[in-house]
């Protein structure tokens, strides 16, 4: 008996956020390429925001153009991060086959993150820089000006 599930919603309009999505109309084996950086052919950063995963369900992923990243030999032995809160990574089952990169979630939420390894978002150094000059005798200077 197979199991319709209901359909994913990919997204990466956020900080550092990184995919292309080519197919997600089959939720159990979405279909993605990674965007090349701003004005360069280079490419090997991925990082997205899957919704509507469903709990007990294993979520297949493939990266297609993985094999023509900058960094290709990268891929082996690789295992992609995942999140649920964007706090506490983990890594999940990766296989690369020379071509592309597939990883899987057997998903425990709705939704998750994924990326090429552990984002340090932008909140994240704020969060650092707000501990550091609290502390006595740190101040935050500005260089070059």
């Amino acid at each position: 008996m197979s199991v319709t599930l209901p359909p994913l919603h990919i997204t990466c309009d956020f900080d550092s956020g990184n995919i292309v999505v080519l197919d997600a109309s089959e939720p159990s084996q979405v279909r993605l390429a990674i965007r090349p950086d701003t004005r360069s052919d280079h490419f090997q950063w991925f990082h997205f925001k899957a919704s509507g995963l469903t709990p007990g369900h294993t979520h297949r992923f493939t990266l297609e153009n993985a094999g023509q990243s900058s960094y290709n030999q990268a891929w082996d032995g690789y295992q992609a991060v995942a999140s649920y809160d964007q706090q506490n990574w983990f890594r999940v089952p990766t296989q690369f086959d020379g071509k592309a990169l597939h990883f899987q979630l057997d998903a425990r939420e709705q939704q998750a993150w994924f990326a090429y390894f552990e984002p340090y978002s932008r909140a994240r150094h704020n969060q650092l820089i707000e501990r550091a000059v609290s502390l006595p005798g740190v101040e935050l200077l500005a260089t070059g000006r």
